[in-house]
């Protein structure tokens, strides 16, 4: 039985979201050196090593924040609130940020990081929020969404949240 967070797989937008994923997730392994042959060999870069092999998933959760999330091994969830409120090429963005952290092991960095001094840990991860922003951009030209839907997805979030503040004072 799903979890009541999860959306059906077979809901339209939980299709929706698995379609641009798939378009985002082509788009990093075309675009990385993932068993690549650009140096005429067909093994896997050291820096990508580790995205071989992946079974990517990707759920839709019920919950009516603008987000998505990933962990380790490849799976991401999206929120319903994402899907309702942004088009799909914000969403690919959203969706290629969190394949930028995987890309990226920021995940694994995280842990180092979170047995060092709270002052190195917060500039880390605005260092790695930076990284995923960078890397889901290149990914969402890549995936063929207009790269400028990154910066629509940052305005509107900001909206987002603004108004969300401006009803809470």
């Amino acid at each position: 039985m799903l979890s009541p967070k999860i959306v059906d797989p077979l809901h339209p937008d939980s299709v929706r979201v698995r379609r641009i994923a798939e378009k985002v997730i082509r788009a990093t392994y075309r675009t990385l050196p993932i068993n690549s042959s650009h140096d005429g060999t067909k093994s896997p870069k050291p820096q990508t090593s580790h995205l071989e092999g992946f079974e990517w998933e990707v759920i839709l959760l019920n919950d009516h924040d603008h987000n998505a999330l990933c962990a380790p091994g490849g799976h991401i969830a999206v929120t319903a609130g994402l899907v309702e409120l942004f088009t799909d090429a914000e969403i690919a963005f959203g969706i290629a940020h969190e394949i930028g952290h995987i890309v990226a092991r920021h995940y694994s960095e995280v842990c180092y990081a979170k047995w060092s001094p709270t002052l190195m840990f917060w500039p880390f991860i605005r260092r790695s929020e930076m990284e995923a922003d960078h890397i889901g951009t290149l990914l969402l030209g890549a995936a063929g969404f207009h790269p400028y839907a990154s910066l629509l997805f940052f305005w509107k979030s900001a909206m987002i949240e603004r108004a969300f503040w401006g009803k809470s004072v």
